[in-house]
């Protein structure tokens, strides 16, 4: 499993000038990145066909990109985009660029009245870039692992022979990652009671502490957003709790 702290969730941003399609600024924090200047002129184009479709009424402020989101934002001829993981908070990520934007506006805005086209104009502002976004985890949301809680006590046993195992050896290691308390079963009773469907059931049983909500949706064949629901259900009726980390 994957430690959240390791990953980057902002890959790269971009600060573009609309009316050349010159990226001014480029900042990579992880592994998704685009030729500057495609990426520059391919939404400068769409910033000016989503005004067209809109009349000049909204932007287009996301773009969904199948396994990462695109997040835009323009003002005074002015674009910042940023991809991001689809984990990533759509809000936290369009509040940031937001920021990103406005400062950037209030320190260069004069100077593109008689712009040469020289980016290194903007140098400095790059640090700054970065102190916002955090180095990329600037919209980083805290990984939460549901637990379903008739398993919580031989959870915390596994957890606590897992960090013995740590300086005691393999043999401890081995016996520490038992998994016989999952086998552990709800009454189906809930079901026939009409608490939960079979389904809900089933997923309520993959809620054993090391799986997140996008994890046990991958596993269970069904989309993260569907997932979500179904363990806010079983939040409310009182049947897991929820782990941070």
């Amino acid at each position: 499993m994957k430690n959240p702290s390791d990953k980057t969730l902002i890959h790269s941003v971009y600060v573009i000038h609309q009316v050349t399609g010159v990226c001014v600024i480029y900042r990579k924090y992880g592994t998704i990145e685009f030729n500057e200047d495609l990426i520059a002129g391919f939404l400068t184009a769409l910033g000016d066909f989503s005004k067209e479709v809109t009349r000049g009424k909204g932007n287009l402020k996301i773009l969904d990109m199948v396994v990462y989101n695109i997040h835009l934002v323009f003002r005074n001829k002015i674009l910042v985009a940023a991809a991001s993981d689809k984990k990533d908070s759509k809000e936290i990520a369009q509040n940031k660029l937001e920021i990103i934007l406005n400062n950037f506006l209030d320190r260069y805005l004069p100077i593109f009245e008689d712009w040469k086209g020289d980016v290194r104009l903007f140098d400095e502002f790059k640090e700054y870039v970065d102190y916002t976004l955090r180095n990329g985890k600037a919209a980083e949301v805290p990984r939460a692992l549901p637990l379903l809680k008739i398993f919580d006590k031989d959870y915390k046993k596994a957890q606590k022979a897992l960090k013995k195992a740590t300086t005691l050896g393999e043999d401890i290691l081995e016996e520490s990652l038992s998994v016989e308390w999952k086998q552990k079963r709800m009454p189906e009773q809930i079901i026939k009671q009409g608490m939960l469907t079979e389904s809900e059931y089933k997923i309520a049983h993959l809620c054993d502490g090391s799986k997140d909500i996008n994890e046990i949706a991958e596993e269970i064949g069904i989309t993260s957003e569907r997932a979500q629901l179904i363990i806010e259900k079983l939040d409310r009726l009182d049947l897991i709790k929820l782990i941070k980390l």
